[in-house]
């Protein structure tokens, strides 16, 4: 059987063990540990050896009892040959000194301390990220931390999360169940109740909640549903807004576009690369005179004159500040 994570600890250190079994499970991480007393054995138990070379990570629950245990400095000098130095983790329990020839062998480590590193945040985190799994990290408060560390309030879109498994990519829900099966090369979150996936064949398409294809791939580029659009570009180059049942809804002949944000859109036009704000009929509310700009938040939005200056603009384009 191949494993996550080797647990490496000393059976004084139960308790600590427990607990980071218990962030392990809710978060989807299959894991090794001793729970039947092995210590006092005459050999290095065989179980033990093949379970850390199936292992993708090994941790060390290093504390003043592990470092006194025969079998934890057994599994830590059999784990740090086997793995040639990498996927070993060090986490530190009681906030101990290390034994020189413990500090030996992690000397290329990066050790975490738990009582700066929290088992259910930080550890977790870093095994995630390890395993290749971090793009989005499960809290017990059913928030969803991303990689970047930035924190996504609960919705009901985000109570999907695209997951990868085997190459292939599916959603989980907020416990680290499937819900929608891995069958697509990527997954991108859901917007607006719909969520944009890429088949086989490379083309990006539109599924429900429950999986199922509602806007099949008819365009080059697409870009998520934001204020119920979806902005495509065609085959010739030309860029436009769909609604849900896949049609165009504003068309327009814009070197590039930004999804609604507020109602208003940002296009750059292609005679000189100005940048102006259109609104859902395609009717260029504010002129193409800036030479950038960004989406509208709480009515306003930031732009860049010739000059370089910055400058913020109400939906009407007037300079505020």
């Amino acid at each position: 059987m191949k494993y996550d994570v080797f647990i490496s600890y000393s059976r004084k250190d139960k308790d600590i063990a427990d607990k980071v079994c218990e962030a392990f499970d809710r978060n989807n991480i299959s894991y090794f540990i001793d729970r039947k007393g092995i210590i006092g054995a005459a050999e290095f138990p065989t179980e033990l050896a093949h379970a850390i070379v199936d292992s993708e990570i090994f941790l060390l629950l290093a504390s003043e009892n592990a470092y006194q245990s025969m079998f934890t400095n057994r599994e830590i000098v059999f784990a740090s040959n086997k793995k040639k130095g990498k996927n070993l983790l060090p986490y530190i329990i009681d906030n101990s000194e290390l034994p020189l020839e413990i500090e030996f062998v992690f000397s290329s480590i990066n050790w975490r301390n738990m009582s700066e590193h929290p088992i259910d945040t930080v550890l977790v985190e870093d095994i995630l990220q390890m395993l290749g799994r971090d793009n989005f990290i499960k809290r017990e408060d059913n928030f969803i931390k991303t990689k970047d560390s930035s924190t996504i309030t609960k919705n009901e879109d985000t109570y999907l999360i695209p997951w990868q498994k085997d190459e292939q990519y599916g959603f989980i829900d907020k416990t680290g169940k499937f819900v929608i099966p891995c069958q697509w090369k990527k997954a991108c979150e859901f917007s607006d109740g719909l969520a944009k996936v890429k088949n086989d064949k490379g083309e990006w398409e539109f599924i429900d909640k429950s999986g199922n294809i509602v806007i099949p791939c008819q365009w080059e580029f697409v870009r998520d549903f934001s204020e119920n659009l979806a902005i495509v570009q065609n085959d010739d180059k030309k860029w436009g807004f769909i609604d849900k049942t896949s049609k165009i809804i504003v068309p327009g002949p814009w070197h590039y576009i930004y999804a609604f944000s507020e109602g208003l859109a940002g296009v750059e036009n292609n005679d000189d690369g100005k940048w102006g704000f259109i609104d859902k009929l395609g009717k260029l509310v504010i002129p193409c005179q800036w030479q950038y700009a960004n989406s509208f938040k709480n009515g306003v939005a930031q732009v860049s004159d010739v000059n370089h200056k910055n400058h913020l603009i109400d939906k009407q384009g007037n300079i505020i500040i």
